[in-house]
């Protein structure tokens, strides 16, 4: 498919790059803040396949003990607050590297995208790895609000990309 821009391969992957970074610590917050309204149950006692992942990445299980105290008194898993981030940037950075050659990917501010992701994380890897154990009753509660938040999480990714690829490259998205 031919994109009609004027721009240079490599000039769009480092813009590509440098707004993802932007925009994934936005998405970073803005999952924060979800969590802080429908909590993920992330588990403090591991299996041993979330154990041996950990120790993969060299995290001591002793790590997922450490909290960080807000000013009102709000405890925080530190490893919980590195996941919402690097999992908000790195998951952005592949979205706009891959939007940006790949225009149907952008199809529906990148619903698409959300859902597939989504399936993958939520669905498959958390709970079958031991990261996250939702029970039979809090199954649906688990679900949908992890639906719902990466349907919002890549809604805001996409408009914030757009906005800022328009105003570094004095262009408009083509789509």
């Amino acid at each position: 498919m031919q994109v009609y821009t004027n721009l240079g391969k490599i000039y769009r992957i480092w813009v590509s790059l440098f707004i993802g970074i932007i925009v994934g610590a936005i998405g970073g917050i803005m999952r924060i803040g979800w969590e802080i309204l429908f909590p993920l149950h992330l588990q403090t006692t591991l299996n041993t396949q979330a154990q041996y992942i950990l120790q993969l990445l060299h995290i001591s299980p002793e790590n997922l003990k450490l909290y960080y105290v807000f000013a009102n008194g709000y405890e925080w898993h530190v490893l919980y607050l590195a996941w919402q981030f690097g999992f908000s940037i790195f998951f952005s950075l592949c979205y706009i590297l891959v939007a940006e050659f790949w225009l149907r990917l952008k199809f529906g501010h990148g619903i698409f995208y959300g859902v597939i992701l989504w399936f993958c994380v939520y669905v498959l890897f958390l709970p079958l790895l031991g990261f996250v154990a939702p029970s039979a009753d809090s199954a649906m509660r688990y679900y949908s609000s992890s639906l719902i938040e990466s349907l919002l999480w890549i809604w805001l990714i996409e408009l914030t990309r757009r906005d800022l690829r328009n105003r570094i490259t004095q262009e408009r998205d083509p789509f």
